[in-house]
């Protein structure tokens, strides 16, 4: 199991077989060291002191036994066989893929010369194997290959016989097509061995080097050439060159079409993607891979995903059509001079090269990347080496750096089974800048100057236009000095903060003494007027009631006086225990309202009639409210609106809670304010002044508890009638003194 490398200026590296006689190229770059450790893992160094190591070696791939210098390869899915023309040999090699057992058919060359070699094999319609030799046509039957057209007897204008043929292709209704080096198309009818000749007189557009054929879904054939891409129509025998003015074609190499009956087209360069419809309309869209990939663009097959698989001077390719990324395995897995790229199911795939055929796992492929490691290399600061806390930069997830360290250099390296020149990398700071920028066949990042904070470094191996195969991370923290510390803040912040704070707080000390000063001496003045007021309030109430009392007596109506001083003495109690007081109970007020009324009711001979109102759920207890409040309301209603009407009197008292007030509601249905001015009494007290002593005591109420009532009267009318008179009080909630 020797393994024999040379090293020459000029060739690169190479490996020798002397079994074969053949050497593979490794490397275009001149080899300075080769080594194999314990661990069986070769290690090389290039001219450019580059260390590549092949870690996995190219053994995904196990070579089928076949013989070398294959031209032509066609496989039978339905009985795992595969079928390999060998160059300048008259014999087909028959592989059974169970078995791994191959035989080799031989046969007679219809003319026997030294350019007899298999260039293409293909089943027609009735699942006969045709064999296209360079020169004439035969059929595989019952493992005898027998002759099938002899393209001398055809009597053609031209020599086709003597002309090199490049591609070959049987259609759907058994006509062969052959593409000539010089001499355009020539396609014959299998039944009859009538034949055509087209070149540009015809309208094909180039006939020289028709490199490929392909038959699509919908019958139309398609022709490649160095300079063109063509198809023929068999419904009107015409051919359409697709033509885009932005660009001229180069050599075609390949045809195929999709589930959604997209063509791809490889090309020199690129990878043409044509859409066309049932009227020969077509787009024409170019798909530029990486300059990783290489030129001779080749597509050979199309997975059930739609993903294609080629190969080009570098290797075999895959393109995800839906992300529009490439994969590319490289020289070091002895991809070369391919012709061919077939599946045996789903994951299984041939790859066919001249010197033999490859089988493996498509899987393994992607794993092979997949699984490589990118590992840091060394940390240099100011480009000396650095250790940090002891450790090599390959042990680490994370480092921590003073404000001071922060030039740094970290190199990095791939340990992947493809050559140096093929590895392109790209990094990602995040805290710094959050995109991915490329660093070509760089292995090392430089960063000079990082500001204080934490970042987040990802390396990974990746070429424009590919899948990117590995990350490496790193957490890089650059400390800050002690004065742009957090705790350093922290402290003068909360030191400034304190001085402020002690400043403030001796400042508002002195003005709270001085203003609790001021508001006690208003409180006091407030209360002064207050009982002033109300001074002016009781009076007033009590000549109302005496008078009532002295009418009844009058008119020697004692039972009535007698029950209407008894109301009058539970009333006045009332009164006077209230009037010590700054508040009183809901409760309490309309009690004292109650009997105000009944009084009023027995002095006026139930000249109207009246209802207090209050929701069950309140506590009429539990809420306060200045004493004697509604009573000037009351009085109004009854005296000015209610009894100069002719009708039935209604007066109705509502009391209901409502965002943050108790709202009194008083209404009658007398005759208004206007009409009541007529009966003004000059013994009674002005209507306005009970209610401006009302307003009066709700000014200092406000004084005293901070906190606004109010007043408003409305005049009630229909079609300019009055019908009453509505007055609503509305006073914030208090409980026992608290708002």
């Amino acid at each position: 199991n020797r393994k024999y490398i040379l090293s020459l200026f000029g060739k690169g590296t190479q490996e020798y077989n002397p079994k074969t006689n053949s050497l593979t190229q490794l490397s275009n770059k001149y080899l300075s060291t080769y080594f194999i450790d314990s661990k069986n893992q070769e290690w090389y160094v290039l001219n450019k002191n580059k260390l590549f190591v092949n870690t996995q070696k190219s053994n995904i791939f196990k070579s089928i036994p076949v013989h070398k210098q294959i031209t032509a390869f066609y496989f039978d899915k339905s009985k795992n066989l595969l079928y390999t023309g060998i160059y300048n040999k008259p014999q087909i090699i028959i592989t059974d893929l169970v078995s791994e057992k191959s035989k080799i058919i031989n046969y007679k060359p219809i003319h026997d010369n030294a350019k007899n070699w298999i260039s293409n094999i293909f089943r027609d319609s009735h699942g006969s194997l045709i064999i296209h030799e360079n020169r004439d046509l035969y059929l595989l039957k019952n493992d005898k290959i027998i002759p099938f057209i002899n393209l001398e007897s055809l009597n053609t204008k031209q020599d086709f016989y003597n002309k090199s043929t490049l591609s070959s292709l049987v259609d759907r209704d058994d006509n062969i097509w052959l593409g000539y080096k010089e001499s355009g198309v020539l396609r014959i009818k299998t039944k009859t061995k009538e034949h055509f000749i087209y070149d540009e007189k015809d309208g094909l557009q180039h006939s020289s080097w028709i490199s490929v054929f392909f038959e699509d879904k919908q019958g139309r054939i398609w022709i490649g050439t160095e300079k063109s891409l063509s198809f023929f129509d068999k419904n009107d025998n015409k051919f359409y060159n697709i033509i885009d003015s932005s660009r001229s074609f180069s050599f075609i190499f390949s045809i195929l079409q999709d589930s959604k009956n997209n063509l791809w087209v490889g090309e020199g360069y690129n990878i043409l993607k044509v859409n066309i419809d049932s009227e020969n309309k077509y787009n024409l869209h170019t798909i530029n891979p990486p300059e990783t990939i290489g030129n001779n663009i080749n597509i050979y097959r199309i997975d059930s995903l739609d993903n294609l698989w080629g190969s080009s001077s570098k290797g075999i390719f895959y393109y995800n059509s839906e992300k529009n990324t490439f994969r590319l395995w490289g020289s070091i897995y002895d991809f070369k001079e391919i012709i061919d790229i077939d599946f045996q199911d789903k994951d299984t795939m041939f790859v066919v090269m001249y010197n033999g055929i490859s089988k493996g796992n498509k899987l393994d492929l992607f794993n092979a990347s997949l699984n490589a490691k990118l590992d840091f290399t060394y940390l240099k600061l100011f480009n000396k080496d650095y250790k940090y806390k002891n450790k090599h930069i390959s042990e680490l997830n994370e480092i921590s750096l003073d404000h001071k360290q922060n030039f740094l250099t970290i190199g990095f390296s791939l340990k992947e089974i493809i050559s140096p020149e093929e590895l392109y990398f790209e990094y990602k700071l995040k805290g710094f800048r959050d995109e991915w920028i490329s660093l070509g066949n760089r292995n090392f990042i430089e960063f000079s100057h990082l500001n204080p904070g934490q970042y987040k470094l990802q390396v990974r191996q990746s070429t424009v236009g590919q899948e990117p195969v590995y990350s490496k991370v790193l957490k890089i923290t650059i400390l800050p000095p002690f004065w742009k510390t957090w705790w350093f803040m922290l402290l003068s912040i909360v030191t400034v903060a304190l001085a402020i704070y002690i400043y403030i707080e001796r400042r508002n000390r002195k003005m709270k003494i001085a203003f609790e000063k001021e508001v006690e001496f208003q409180k006091k003045l407030a209360n002064v007027e207050m009982m002033a007021l109300k001074s002016q309030m009781n009076p007033h109430f009590v000549f109302n009631c005496l008078n009532t009392i002295k009418l009844f007596v009058i008119e020697n109506e004692t039972e009535k006086a007698s029950r209407y001083i008894s109301d009058f003495a539970k009333l006045l109690r009332i009164a006077l225990n209230e009037s010590r007081l700054d508040l009183t109970t809901i409760y309490g007020e309309l009690e004292s309202i109650r009997l105000y009324i009944e009084l009023e009711k027995m002095r006026f001979a139930q000249k109207f009639d009246y209802v207090i109102s209050f929701p069950k759920d309140m506590d009429t207890k539990l809420y306060k409210v200045p004493p004697m409040l509604l009573q000037p309301f009351v009085e109004n209603a009854i005296l000015h609106g209610i009894l100069p009407s002719s009708k039935t009197g209604k007066l109705t008292i509502d009391v209901k809670k409502s965002e943050g007030y108790i709202i009194f509601t008083i209404l009658d249905n007398g005759i208004g304010r206007k009409a009541s001015q007529a009966y003004k009494n000059g013994d009674q007290l002005n209507p306005s002044l009970g209610i401006n002593i009302t307003n009066d005591r709700l000014k200092l109420f406000k004084t005293i508890y901070g906190m606004e009532a109010s007043i408003n009267i409305f005049d009630l009318e229909y079609n300019g009638i009055a019908q009453g008179t509505k007055v609503v009080v509305k006073i914030p909630i208090i409980i026992e003194g608290v708002k």
